[in-house]
């Protein structure tokens, strides 16, 4: 969810091929942009949302700007170490 200070969560874990959901309750526009530069949602609007098909380029720092500049992360999942 895109809030109007922070994104929550504001971390998230993934594997490629997940598909994440931006929601935009912030009460105005907003784009999420990589902050490596290599995607972005494009602009949402208020009330509205955007999906992503998430892959290993896509881990690392994002942000935004709403009433401020808010950042979060994707991180990709560590596999799981049960047999």
């Amino acid at each position: 969810m895109i809030l109007q200070t922070t994104y929550f969560p504001n971390r998230t874990a993934f594997a490629p091929g997940d598909t994440l959901r931006f929601v935009n309750v912030s009460g105005r526009a907003h784009r999420v942009n990589s902050s490596g530069g290599g995607w972005t949602t494009g602009t949402i609007a208020h009330g509205e949302e955007v999906t992503l098909e998430i892959d290993a380029t896509m881990a690392g720092r994002f942000h935004g700007k709403s009433q401020r500049l808010i950042e979060g992360r994707l991180d990709l999942a560590r596999r799981s170490l049960a047999p």
